[in-house]
């Protein structure tokens, strides 16, 4: 709905006294007959051009039921209307102009808005597609890991530092195991399987602080630690669909684990 800014001294001005001198009505008259005319243009002369309109036109917009060419030259003689060059209404952007200007630059806003909104629900798909295609390459591959972790536990198999053939994440049954050696085997398995590959010097860092702080004679029993809780971290992940930037880092996730402690199973 529009609407109208009317000076409070509209109804005294010299303009409105004059006018309606010259068409010998009042004051009052004359105030009412210029709101109807400039509520008029607002729509139809918007930029306060009148140049294809006749003093019959205005005189019937500013309901006026006399005589439309002792009007339209009563409102030029007193100034509400341009007396020189093209016809239009006198100062217009102090009654209308405002308003339509306001009205622009309300669209421009309505318009930038809803480009921003736009563009926020593209990026919003971007990401939730970007979340399903995580969550179904995960679900496509939690079976195939829950199959070696148990082909792992079924297997139980030594390390074998002579030979180099075989390589395990989780020897059992030896007592003890040489730094450097197991680690050169025991660390690319553990990155290849966490699942977010991200700071791997610091997870080498993680990864050999626990195994140089751990006594001889358990090493093997920490990496089996380190397994079971690896593949249960991996399990709950996968159970609870969870998106790859919540799953920790690796060597965040080494250092916050006591691995001579079972996993505890999260409620899913």
């Amino acid at each position: 709905m529009a609407w109208l800014s009317v000076d409070q001294s509209l109804p005294d001005h010299r303009k409105t006294l004059r006018a309606a001198d010259i068409l010998s009505v009042s004051p009052v008259q004359i105030v009412g007959h210029m709101v109807c005319f400039w509520l008029w243009a607002l729509d139809n002369a918007p930029d306060g051009d009148l140049g294809d309109v006749t003093p019959g036109m205005i005189a019937r917009a500013a309901q006026w039921d006399g005589d439309p060419q002792l009007f339209t030259d009563a409102l030029s003689e007193a100034r509400f209307l341009e007396s020189e060059g093209d016809p239009r209404i006198r100062n217009w952007e102090e009654y209308g102009g405002k308003l339509i200007e306001g009205k622009r630059k309300s669209r421009e806003r309505a318009k930038r808005s809803e480009e921003r909104r736009k563009a926020k629900e593209q990026e919003t798909e971007m990401l939730d597609e970007s979340t399903r295609n995580l969550r179904a390459d995960n679900a496509q591959t939690a079976e195939q890991k829950r199959k070696e972790k148990k082909r792992r536990e079924d297997k139980d198999i030594k390390p074998s530092s002579s030979s180099g053939d075989d390589e395990s994440f989780s020897p059992s049954h030896q007592k003890d195991v040489d730094l450097e050696d197991f680690l050169s085997k025991a660390l690319p398995v553990f990155w290849q399987e966490y699942p977010r590959k991200v700071g791997k010097r610091e997870a080498e860092k993680a990864f050999r602080a626990l195994f140089k702080a751990c006594p001889k004679g358990k090493r093997a029993d920490l990496m089996k630690g380190i397994a079971d809780h690896l593949y249960d971290y991996i399990d709950t992940i996968e159970a609870k669909g969870t998106a790859m930037e919540y799953i920790k880092h690796p060597a965040t996730w080494l250092r916050a684990i006591d691995f001579f402690e079972p996993p505890v199973k999260e409620a899913l």
